[in-house]
């Protein structure tokens, strides 16, 4: 919601793992922003009945809920990220008519053959 439809939310454990996403996006026409997985929010998603809520407590901040909810099922040691995205076009943009939409695809492919190139 905060970001709209063309602005994926992207939420990443290392900030140079985010950053060398963003600026490959921003290159690409395929942008991502980077968001913040902010420790305080746990308090979100805690839960009476087990041991966290996916849901979180409120509608605020229900992204970061989503992606601290994500992480607490990743191993501490393990980079990861998660993006949260529409991936619709309501109007049609030059190369990009109504319907759906490839968003981040574009930029994770060059990311991974940039990471792994042979």
């Amino acid at each position: 919601m905060a970001l709209g439809a063309q602005l994926p939310a992207l939420f990443a454990k290392h900030h140079d793992t985010a950053r060398d996403l963003v600026d490959l996006g921003l290159k690409l026409d395929d942008p991502l922003w980077h968001m913040p997985l902010w420790a305080p929010y746990k308090s979100g998603i805690e839960s009476t009945i087990g041991d966290i809520v996916n849901t979180g407590k409120s509608a605020l901040a229900g992204a970061i809920n989503a992606a601290l909810f994500l992480e607490y099922f990743v191993p501490e040691n393990q980079d990861w990220l998660h993006i949260d995205l529409f991936a619709w076009n309501d109007t049609a943009r030059p190369g990009r008519p109504i319907g759906g939409e490839a968003q981040t695809i574009r930029t994770l492919l060059a990311y991974l053959e940039e990471r792994f190139a042979a």
